[in-house]
């Protein structure tokens, strides 16, 4: 039920003044424009699904069969009933001469209402496209962007704010796993002093109790992760680093093994074997003091990484042995693929082997020079294609290809302070991410969910620049909306050029378009925090407009 004083009360308006303006504004009343919103969805339910009618009035908001009958029988001067008998006996809601008159209306319309009358073709790339959905090769598709959100630190996540933002994730997303990191901070009481004796789990408890309780399972990073705010990737605006948690091998081990026992006694062996924990390696570069240092990977810190992975996985395999604990967030940048090949190698020799592999992705590189080591930004847009691309060969020629790949952070920028968070761009760039991602990783990562995670003293407006897809009262920026239209696509999905389609049983199509330009090379000279939000399009390497005919 959605009444008219519901909505007035939401908007803190008077129930008349909403009423004139959606009637002036919309050209019908306001229960017209509500019906006339469900009778388009149950129209789809009638069309390509067999329900019952009552259970598509139901499900679509009429109060009862005959109400969905009566605006039905308004609109199309039959029953719902009558109308699905007819079209199945015919085999086809529309006959070619229908579809060739919608498709020149929707053309008519475009023309219009989109494209500017001026030398409109001076700017518009135009491509014939055809789907013969009997030959395109289709996938069955588990839309690795919208399975995961990077929520914070579990302290955030603790907040009213972060949980009716992961519940937002979730009703809008489609969202099944929630990561976060930091379990070890003293205001959960995880200190090294509390594992001497009884375990003190209650406010991690209370991040769990959450998630499971709305059906949400917990992506736990192990390893404590530095809370850190960029302005670029080498200028540090907030910083607060966390100490790792034990004193010794046999602490960590007895640690390990309490917290599955405690999991498995409060929330059952089988829903703990449905969660994900992640141990990374540590970090190899820093920005102490401000000032950016890389630490190239040595054999003496993969043999203590290998040594931690085994002592953990162990101690929480002894307990739950599927438990699905993997690592270790590689920069894939920072490796290269002979880099990661030989480290895969050497992992493949150990003990306990990795669930899964997790990677992250960012527009930059390491290069170094005369002793002293920079970050410096690649311009291509496929980095991400071009990174999975690279992990993949790596674990194939490292014989671990079957092990499945978690990419856990992406993004545009690692910047908290860039217009290209805001913008248009970051969406389209997500789009084409979904493409490029298709048959290749389970959990595509977004770096990250929430711009409250980057808040600082210099954020006040509602938008700053944050790498969040909500901004920091909540609101969705373009970049969710992928998500968004994801969620709502079919499960068995195809591309084609720039478009990614899905169709289902009944060859019904959700088409998503994208068009995914590149930044030119004033952009690339500029500081990120130098760029203006009203400038960004100055720096687009094309502005044309893509119109494509299907």
């Amino acid at each position: 039920p959605i009444s008219l004083q519901e909505v007035a009360d939401e908007m803190f308006l008077s129930p008349t003044y909403l009423s004139k303006f959606v009637r002036r504004k919309g050209g019908k009343g306001f229960v017209e424009l509500i019906s006339g919103i469900r009778l388009d969805h149950a129209m789809e339910d009638l069309m390509y699904t067999d329900n019952s009618v009552a259970r598509i009035a139901m499900d679509n908001g009429f109060a009862s069969v005959a109400a969905f009958n009566k605006v039905f029988r308004d609109a199309y001067d039959t029953t719902p009933s009558e109308y699905r008998r007819l079209k199945k006996t015919t085999g086809s809601s529309h006959d070619e001469e229908t579809a060739e008159t919608d498709a020149g209306r929707a053309s008519d319309y475009l023309n219009t209402h989109y494209y500017p009358q001026d030398n409109k073709d001076s700017y518009t790339v135009e491509e014939q496209l055809t789907i013969d959905l009997d030959e395109i090769p289709r996938t069955d598709w588990v839309k690795p962007m919208n399975r995961i959100m990077n929520a914070g630190t579990a302290l955030q996540l603790a907040t009213s704010a972060g949980q009716r933002e992961t519940l937002f994730f979730k009703q809008y997303a489609g969202i099944s796993y929630v990561r976060f990191w930091n379990i070890n901070v003293p205001e959960l009481y995880l200190d090294a002093d509390s594992i001497k004796g009884n375990i003190n789990f209650s406010k991690l408890d209370e991040v769990l109790d959450f998630l499971v309780n709305n059906k949400l399972r917990p992506y736990i990073e192990l390893r404590p992760k530095a809370e850190r705010v960029l302005g670029a990737p080498d200028e540090v605006l907030h910083q607060r680093t966390q100490k790792e948690l034990f004193e010794d091998e046999q602490q960590r081990r007895r640690f390990y093994e309490q917290l599955v026992i405690h999991m498995r006694k409060r929330f059952g062996g089988q829903e703990v074997k449905k969660w994900i924990f992640d141990y990374r390696i540590p970090a190899d570069t820093s920005t102490d003091d401000g000032v950016f240092s890389f630490h190239p990977l040595t054999t003496a810190t993969t043999q203590g990484y290998f040594n931690e992975f085994d002592q953990i996985a162990s101690a929480m395999r002894s307990i739950l042995d599927d438990i699905q604990i993997g690592g270790g967030s590689f920069p894939v940048q920072h490796y290269g693929v002979k880099g990661l090949q030989e480290l895969f190698e050497a992992w493949k020799k150990r003990q306990q082997q990795p669930s899964f592999i997790s990677m992250t992705s960012f527009p930059y590189r390491i290069v170094g020079e005369n002793g002293s080591w920079n970050e410096t930004r690649r311009t291509s847009m496929k980095f991400l294609s071009e990174d999975i691309d690279a992990m993949i060969q790596a674990k194939t020629e490292s014989g671990m290809g079957d092990i499945p790949l978690y990419v856990t952070e992406c993004n545009l920028t690692l910047s908290d302070r860039s217009p290209l968070n805001d913008a248009m761009i970051k969406a389209a760039f997500l789009a084409d991410a979904s493409v490029q991602s298709i048959g290749k990783v389970d959990i595509l990562g977004i770096w990250n969910a929430r711009d409250a995670y980057s808040e600082a003293a210099d954020s006040a407006s509602y938008l700053f620049g944050g790498c969040g897809l909500l901004n920091k009262i909540g609101t969705p920026k373009p970049s969710f909306h992928v998500l968004e239209l994801i969620n709502r696509m079919y499960s068995s999905s195809f591309t084609a050029g720039n478009i990614l389609g899905t169709v289902n049983e009944a060859g019904h199509l959700k088409l998503m378009c994208h068009n995914l330009t590149g930044l030119n090379v004033s952009f690339y000279l500029k500081k990120e925090t130098e760029i203006a939000a009203g400038d960004l399009e100055h720096y687009l390497e094309s502005h044309s407009r893509r119109k494509i005919h299907i």
